[in-house]
């Protein structure tokens, strides 16, 4: 499992994202038979960030963390390895067109180890990529499910301006009782105690409006939007590491950041180390 923040503020971006992966089946018991599905191996090295070349552009990934024998570590190097994808400069890099491909290359290779599954039973893998495109003096952000669903833009422009602000994926639980001030099982609670959908929608809306924390992603620098996604990704491993359950998220926190001047660059790796 993983959990993984995104963070655009006016200087750029701030991605961040722990180390955990996690693998799912049953274990085997006495005699070869296997017992009981549920988690038998959680490993803490897991890469879930990663550059495409010497671009301003940066992948991050959560969910399924393997096509089979492919971790999606080796299958993003594959694809910046493409001729296509060879042929990118920082003179005709469009974020949105580098979407479409990396979704085309993944969907590919997703189609060729499971294609006796159907779609929907298929491993889900989260991609977002970011960057600058060609003479954009604000980053660009897309995310995408292999295989389901296609490319869509994160946090697009409003009125014209950039929209700044923080994203998160995977086991976001304890990042949105922070936040928001609430748990989003609450409602199914509300609702199996008799409250109707009519009423549970506005309760929905002014629980937000009133218990948010309210923060300036506007005028936030980029160091502070750095501290503001390590914070969000210990907060979720600490949930994991003291709350009775496998340990999902966890190991070396993977800091980024990508900006127009200086492109991408590490803060915190693992790689690094």
């Amino acid at each position: 499992m993983s959990v993984c923040v995104l963070v655009k503020v006016g200087e750029g971006l701030v991605l961040a994202a722990d180390s955990a992966t996690t693998i799912a089946g049953a274990a085997m018991g006495p005699g070869g038979q296997p017992g009981p599905q549920g988690v038998i191996k959680v490993f803490f090295n897991a890469t879930k960030i990663f550059q495409i070349r010497d671009l301003p552009v940066a992948v991050m990934t959560w969910g399924a963390g393997a096509f089979q024998s492919r971790t999606i570590a080796s299958l993003v190097e594959e694809f910046e390895n493409l001729e296509a994808t060879k042929a990118v400069t920082r003179e005709n890099l469009e974020i949105s067109d580098l979407s479409k491909q990396i979704w085309e290359f993944m969907c590919a290779r997703s189609e060729a180890f499971f294609k006796d599954i159907p779609i929907e039973g298929r491993p889900k893998t989260g991609l977002l990529i970011c960057g600058y495109s060609k003479q954009q003096f604000f980053p660009e952000e897309f995310s995408m499910m292999i295989p389901s669903n296609a490319p869509s833009r994160v946090r697009p422009d409003q009125n014209g301006q950039p929209n700044f602000g923080a994203a998160w994926y995977g086991m976001v639980d304890a990042i949105v009782r922070f936040h928001y001030g609430r748990d989003d099982k609450l409602f199914d609670v509300l609702k199996g105690s008799g409250i109707g959908d009519a009423q549970l929608g506005p309760l929905k809306d002014k629980i937000s409006q009133e218990l948010q924390y309210p923060v300036l992603f506007q005028a936030m620098p980029l160091g502070d939007a750095i501290d503001y996604a390590r914070f969000l990704v210990d907060l979720t491993i600490a949930r994991f590491r003291f709350v009775i359950g496998a340990e999902l998220c966890g190991g070396p926190v993977d800091l980024a950041s990508v900006s127009r001047k200086e492109g991408f660059k590490w803060i915190q790796s693992k790689r690094l180390r």
